[in-house]
């Protein structure tokens, strides 16, 4: 048993912060509360960091119950391990949430604001994650993007509709130049170039093959002849 209650006072350590010093560091409490053997594992395996947000989600749930049983059957946990985390909690927090009854279980006047800051902080949690998740599944912002006149006028223009079909919320800035820009001094996203990239700490992707045909009018070659290398063209 002493090398049990050590392993729980080491995990306990581990993951239940009570408070932060002074100085800005961490104390965290050591709490056995006489849970071994299965039902320790039970907790473990149901929130294997144990972090507030769960003891906040599970405070929650016993108040919307009414009980601790039925708590713990929404969260998969034995009714004493709902109570044990709810006392545990009051410990942290040094005030008590819940008057307990044999039949009946009511908020005190400190466990009506917290709920209400649990309420708000559990919601912004839920809310925050659906932002991100619906950013992935539909693209917003705001793009400056280069390219050479040529890419623009041939590639990116033609495309530009129906993209923004697609993705409404993205907008752009274009900077239309046969100059190569510095993508970081330069606050540019974005650069659609022709050749090798040259700049290793870029991330660039092939995205179409150019293909380059030379071209000239009859009537330059009846004045010039046909030219067979590139220096003819300067003669």
């Amino acid at each position: 048993m002493a090398a049990q209650n050590l392993v729980l006072r080491s995990v306990f350590m581990l993951f239940l912060p009570c408070r932060l010093s002074p100085a800005g560091h961490t104390t965290y409490c050591v709490y056995t509360a006489g849970i071994i053997g299965n039902e320790f594992l039970s907790l473990m395996k149901e929130f294997p960091l144990w972090p507030v947000q769960q003891e906040m989600a599970i405070f929650q749930r016993v108040v919307e119950r009414g009980s601790f049983a039925g708590a713990a059957e929404d969260v998969g946990l034995s009714p004493s391990a709902v109570a044990k985390l709810i006392t545990r909690l009051e410990q942290r927090l040094g005030v008590r949430l819940i008057n307990r009854t044999t039949r009946h279980l009511a908020l005190t006047a400190e466990g009506e604001i917290y709920l209400d800051r649990v309420r708000e902080i559990l919601s912004a949690i839920e809310a925050a994650e659906s932002e991100v998740t619906s950013a992935r599944a539909l693209p917003r912002g705001h793009l400056r993007v280069h390219a050479f006149p040529v890419v623009a006028a041939d590639h990116l223009a033609p495309a530009l509709p129906d993209f923004l079909a697609r993705y409404p919320h993205v907008t752009f800035d274009f900077m239309v130049t046969n100059r190569v820009v510095d993508l970081v001094g330069e606050n540019v996203d974005l650069s659609l170039r022709i050749g090798p990239l040259e700049d290793s700490g870029l991330v660039s992707r092939k995205i179409v093959d150019l293909r380059r045909v030379v071209c000239a009018s009859p009537s330059y070659l009846a004045r010039h002849g046909w030219p067979a290398e590139p220096a003819d063209l300067a003669a």
